[in-house]
């Protein structure tokens, strides 16, 4: 399984290590995703190690 964010990223919610917007989705690297959930004006992915 892999893990692709994009877009608005001030506080490193895209989990590439920078806080750098995202303009093309961008592969989120070592995170194992197990469940992913999105919403309107969120979303979230839970990982392996409980990240």
């Amino acid at each position: 399984n892999r893990l692709f964010c994009w877009g608005w990223n001030e506080h490193g919610m895209c989990g590439d290590g920078t806080q750098t917007d995202l303009a093309r989705p961008r592969p989120v690297s070592a995170l194992g995703p197990l469940l992913i959930g999105c919403g309107a004006g969120h979303s979230m992915a839970l990982c392996a190690a409980s990240q």
